[in-house]
């Protein structure tokens, strides 16, 4: 019978632990993870912040995994992977316990972990003044403080800084956001699209600082101010939004080889590494488009990932095909949603991309409750292969990313999108949608 190892119980760990029971159900699984609960949602830290979800306990669930006759050695944390042995020594950093566990294939969902930026002050100021939105008990923190009301600082203008900044402005805080790059989800969206989002950011009384830099976290027993620019403002907390980092380190002590932003996988989601397999935030996989180096860490494309994972991992044969990058987020009263390349950086991989834009309401004018949403299409102008897709508006946002989402996976071309029959209903859409009106768009510019 054979053993399967998982290290961390997110995402990621708990669909490769379904996958490699569906695959054999004979097989023995064993979790190693070092929370005291099973499964978090990390997501949902922001709008609890903001109170819109009541309870931090409602982001936690127990998986009662013994009665799915899975092993749950928890808390533990995994300190060392021996692959001539084929054993995980686990560790109870508050026993010193230590445990030897053998397995037959293992897979490492270690995750990732908030980055902290190298700002004078700010690891100082850790739990006086400075959080990260990573726990619940780091979130709790912050909104119990962020409701006494005074000033905030968020460093980062990716989703869950932008989402914790709508979060203590609604908690009656007057908040910045800081970020070094041009825009806010630089990652995400292009300098046309990403104003849109700062606009309203903006209209919710939101100050936006682009291209600017956090010189110094300054104080005495706690945060006190923050230097950006070399000008001086006055904040209580500081919220730590500079993104994550894969947490590659028990990987590459196993000999497994990583790359610039996690471990390296194959298809099948195994290391270089036999017998050990990873997935989730802590992999670096490829782009489905053109087969590049890609990362993304999301919750959808982590348990994509493991369900490869756990199902080579138990004797099953799949391969993961690559990452697309969809995602969507909810800020203030806006979804952002994007997949795929942004034209900036579409020209950086050394393609010459066309794109269509529009501006157009999700409904005819003569329906009442329509919202203007914003949509941007990206593609090869040599080929006409569809490279992405960015949308923000109050809603719809979502739904036409996903279908640019499906046509990359699909390989389509800019025509083959613009002859796709999509659902009509007056009080739903318009029967031209204005997706497909994006996509005329660049075709117009292709030619």
């Amino acid at each position: 019978m054979a053993k399967i190892v998982i290290i961390g119980l997110g995402a990621a760990g708990f669909a490769a632990l379904m996958a490699a029971k569906k695959t054999d159900r004979r097989a023995e699984i064993v979790v190693i993870d070092d929370k005291t609960y099973d499964l978090m949602h990390p997501c949902g830290l922001p709008y609890a912040v903001e109170g819109v979800i009541d309870s931090f306990d409602k982001l936690k669930h127990q998986l009662n995994l013994a009665k799915m006759k899975v092993g749950h050695i928890r808390p533990f944390r995994a300190k060392r992977i021996d692959p001539a042995r084929g054993n995980v020594t686990a560790v109870n950093e508050s026993t010193g316990e230590e445990l030897a566990v053998d397995y037959d294939s293992l897979i490492i969902a270690t995750g990732a972990r908030t980055f902290i930026p190298p700002v004078p002050g700010l690891a100082d100021f850790i739990g006086r003044g400075v959080f990260t939105v990573s726990t619940p008990e780091d979130a709790a923190g912050l909104r119990d403080v962020a409701r006494i009301g005074g000033r905030a600082v968020c460093i980062g203008a990716g989703a869950i800084g932008l989402e914790t900044a709508v979060a203590l402005r609604r908690c009656g805080m007057e908040v910045t956001v800081a970020e070094m790059l041009p825009g806010v989800m630089p990652r995400a969206l292009d300098a046309d699209i990403a104003s849109v989002l700062q606009a309203h950011l903006e209209s919710l009384g939101i100050k936006v600082m682009c291209g600017a830099k956090v010189d110094e976290i300054c104080g005495t027993d706690k945060v006190e101010k923050v230097v950006i620019d070399g000008e001086e403002q006055d904040a209580g907390i500081v919220v730590a939004a500079a993104g994550v980092r894969a947490n590659t380190e028990i990987a590459a002590t196993a000999g497994a080889e990583t790359g610039n932003v996690g471990i390296v996988v194959d298809e099948n989601m195994k290391t270089t590494v036999d017998g050990i397999y990873a997935a989730g935030d802590c992999v670096q996989t490829r782009a489905l488009i053109d087969g590049k180096p890609f990362t993304l860490q999301l919750s959808t494309t982590a348990w994509a990932q493991a369900t490869i994972a756990g199902t080579c991992a138990a004797g099953g044969d799949a391969k993961y095909p690559g990452v697309t990058g969809a995602f969507v987020s909810r800020v203030g009263e806006l979804d952002v949603a994007a997949v795929g390349y942004t034209l900036a950086f579409a020209k950086t991989l050394g393609y010459e991309p066309v794109f269509g834009k529009i501006k157009d309401m999700t409904l005819y004018d003569w329906y009442p409750g329509g919202t203007e949403i914003t949509i941007k299409v990206v593609a090869d102008k040599k080929t006409g292969r569809v490279l992405g897709a960015q949308a923000v508006g109050a809603s719809g946002a979502a739904s036409r990313v996903n279908v640019v989402s499906t046509a990359i996976a699909a390989g389509m071309t800019l025509e083959q999108m613009s002859r796709l029959e999509l659902a009509y209903c007056p009080a739903v859409s318009q029967a031209y949608d204005p997706l497909i009106k994006a996509v005329d768009f660049a075709i117009r510019k292709k030619r």
